[in-house]
């Protein structure tokens, strides 16, 4: 039902090798400009059932994308040690011994019920290590609004 032509609204598919990278932003502006106008001045549209005209309004309410595709679109850097957009700053990521490269590895089990056996586990997992600490605090509307203004 949901790849009906009817219920198709949009798409922006940059596929392959030529995509914009860092410059996605050039192809999102026109389309950001005309869901703004949408949300704040809204269309008038007619209402078939009611047989009148109404202001119709638009808001995006969410992007579908892989984790790249994330870090171009929120402005995000999805490279290094602070790539995880839901632990920022706590994030508890590790460089390889050899290389030096930023790891996750293991770094999943603070996601997991505080009473999962695999926190336990010494292992399976990284080497005498075990898991006690929870995911990250999700920071409130204020503190990204703080964080923000520091920018």
């Amino acid at each position: 039902m949901c790849m009906k032509e009817t219920n198709l609204i949009l798409g922006l598919i940059i596929p392959g090798h030529d995509h914009p990278g860092k410059n996605l932003k050039v192809f999102m502006e026109p389309l950001i400009d005309k869901l703004l106008d949408l949300f704040e001045n809204g269309v008038i549209t007619y209402d078939s059932h009611l047989k009148q005209n109404f202001n119709m309004r638009a808001v995006l309410l969410w992007t579908i994308h892989d984790f790249l595709a994330y870090g171009m679109v929120a402005c995000w850097s999805t490279h290094g040690k602070l790539a995880c957009p839901y632990c920022g700053g706590d994030s508890k990521s590790f460089n390889l011994k050899h290389g030096g490269k930023p790891c996750w590895f293991d770094y999943h089990r603070r996601f997991l019920p505080c009473n999962h056996s695999f926190r336990k586990s010494i292992k399976c997992f990284r080497a005498n290590k075990r898991e006690f600490d929870g995911p990250p605090r999700q920071l409130t509307g204020d503190e990204i609004y703080e964080q923000l203004l520091r920018l």
